[in-house]
């Protein structure tokens, strides 16, 4: 016991010892303002590529981990009947042209005549009702000819709608990325108001955390304030963020292992991007938000 006793004094001692700073470094307020639990995404989120038209699937141009460019094309359906269309549309165009092209050409000699009738009519050559008739007959093929130019925009119309719809019939990336997903096969039918899932690509952008901010924290976290985000699978690596914006409308907090947290708990989502590292879309991940 002597021996313990001396021990505990020589302790005492040189606590008492300690310089001055460290013992204020100790007393120092820790700077963690908000815990939160999150997963990682991606700004926008993932695209999930649906058919806009009934078809039959005729090609498909991608398969799982490809890489893709905006635009590219990565499903076909058939396109068949949409050409049809199209070119029945163009037909319409073809004959409503020709048939302006036939009033045309017969309008500038009948003015030709009517000019003629009307000069004579004023000489007394030719009886007034003759040239009135002239006149009439001008009227008359300059409104058909009205009527056939407003045939052939309608059907330019028709055209452009029909091609529209054949393009419908064409998937294509809208923007550039990854295909992490693919779930059709050449053959497969598919119907637009099923909103089946044929394709999903992930965007290349820049990974983000969404994280659930619970009531008691939202009017502690500002934008810009430091973050640091560790994953479940991995707590020992803590990747290095920041506060992007904090929601304005509050939800009801999603599934929790914690046996504290209300059932109706409100949280508003935290938006976190990272300064990098390793993580994928879908990550769980808690998130330790201090002061910038």
């Amino acid at each position: 016991w002597r021996v313990a006793a001396l021990g505990a004094s020589l302790l005492g001692l040189c606590a008492c010892s300690k310089p001055a700073d460290q013992a204020v470094s100790i007393a120092r307020p820790i700077d963690l303002v908000a815990v939160a639990r999150g997963s990682v995404d991606v700004e926008g989120g993932l695209a999930a590529i649906v058919a806009s038209r009934d078809g039959t699937v005729s090609a498909v141009e991608v398969k799982e981990n490809d890489k893709v460019v905006e635009g590219q094309v990565l499903v076909q359906l058939d396109p068949r009947q949409a050409d049809l269309a199209v070119a029945a549309a163009q037909a319409e165009v073809d004959q409503s042209v020709a048939q302006a092209g036939v009033l045309a050409a017969r309008l500038q000699p009948l003015e030709r005549q009517s000019g003629r009738l009307a000069s004579a009519a004023s000489d007394g050559a030719a009886t007034g009702q003759s040239a009135d008739d002239a006149r009439a007959a001008v009227t008359e093929l300059k409104a058909e000819l009205e009527a056939a130019k407003a045939s052939t925009n309608l059907a330019r119309h028709h055209v452009a709608a029909a091609q529209f719809e054949r393009g419908q019939l064409t998937l294509r990336a809208p923007y550039a990325g990854r295909v992490v997903a693919r779930a059709v096969q050449v053959g497969d039918r598919v119907a637009a108001q099923s909103g089946k899932e044929l394709l999903r690509i992930l965007p290349d952008r820049p990974l983000i955390v969404r994280a659930q901010l619970g009531e008691v924290f939202v009017d502690t976290v500002r934008p810009d304030m430091r973050a640091e985000v560790i994953a479940d699978a991995d707590p020992g690596k803590v990747l290095a963020g920041h506060v992007v914006r904090v929601g304005q409308v509050f939800g009801v907090a999603g599934p929790s292992d914690d046996p504290k947290q209300s059932p109706d708990a409100r949280v508003v989502d935290c938006v976190i991007a990272l300064d990098g590292g390793a993580l994928r879309v879908g990550q769980q991940v808690l998130v330790r938000i201090r002061r910038k």
